[in-house]
């Protein structure tokens, strides 16, 4: 069921998706090691990962830090099949992560 978030409505949704993308973005690199754009986001998903372990809140100063929705807006603007679903994901985690709601 899609929320505020897209398909994030929790914490355990966030961490979930978080590892979803982060998995589609480390195969990418994969294919693409020269991708600046794909490291850029696998980068930015093991940084936001280590800010979020063990149920830390990340600062807001953490939070303003990450731009994959910003990446993704403009670089898979009009993607579909694997680099949508990515594109979906990082939109999701970006808006999630910069609030940082609680579960209640």
């Amino acid at each position: 069921m899609a929320g505020v978030y897209g398909e994030i409505n929790s914490r355990d949704d966030f961490l979930r998706v978080l590892r979803e993308a982060s998995g589609i973005a480390q195969r990418l690199c994969q294919q693409q090691p020269k991708s600046m754009v794909t490291q850029a986001i696998v980068t930015q998903m093991a940084t936001t990962q280590s800010w979020t372990d063990a149920g830390r809140t990340p600062s807001k100063e953490q939070r303003q830090q990450i731009t994959v929705g910003l990446i993704a807006a403009r670089e898979f603007e009009t993607a579909d099949g694997r680099l949508g679903e990515l594109r979906e994901k990082l939109f999701a985690l970006n808006n999630y992560f910069e609030k940082w709601p609680t579960d209640d």
